[in-house]
């Protein structure tokens, strides 16, 4: 938490601002009820299955996403991925960096991937925006050939 103030003359008149920020830090990341709340929110409410194989390359690039300060570029660069591609006619990287598990819904779900296979890891890192203990969820949609 922190509060700033500050004093700005206006026409005579002495404005006063005062600005209180308020900052969250997670709690460590429990895997077990995150990878549950993830089944849930992505397999319960849409049409897509499980893919271990794809849940082995999110994990891997969540905790790249979140070892590193452009955890984008390092998703993408995940060892395995471009191999991984070649079973699936197209295959999707999802990156999120929230603060909270439940902010991660289907609603990030691109919609013309129903009925595909899905992966999804999560890790915890430092975020440039976010702060400390952010959750970075990495979610991988593939259409089978």
């Amino acid at each position: 938490m922190g509060i700033g103030v500050a004093t700005k003359v206006t026409a005579g008149a002495t404005e006063i601002i005062v600005t209180e920020l308020f900052s969250r830090v997670p709690p460590p990341l429990d895997a077990a009820s995150g990878q549950a709340h993830l089944n849930d929110a992505f397999t319960a409410s849409s049409q897509v299955r499980p893919d271990p194989r794809l849940s082995a390359l999110a994990q891997v690039a969540a905790l790249r996403a979140a070892q590193v300060p452009d955890g984008e570029s390092s998703v993408r660069e995940t060892p395995g991925l471009a191999a991984a591609a070649v079973h699936y006619e197209r295959l999707r990287v999802v990156l999120l960096a929230v603060s909270t598990l439940a902010e991660i819904t289907a609603s990030v779900l691109p919609k013309e991937l129903a009925n595909a296979n899905v992966g999804f890891g999560l890790a915890q890192g430092n975020h440039p925006r976010l702060g400390p203990q952010t959750i970075f969820c990495v979610v991988l949609f593939g259409q089978p050939k």
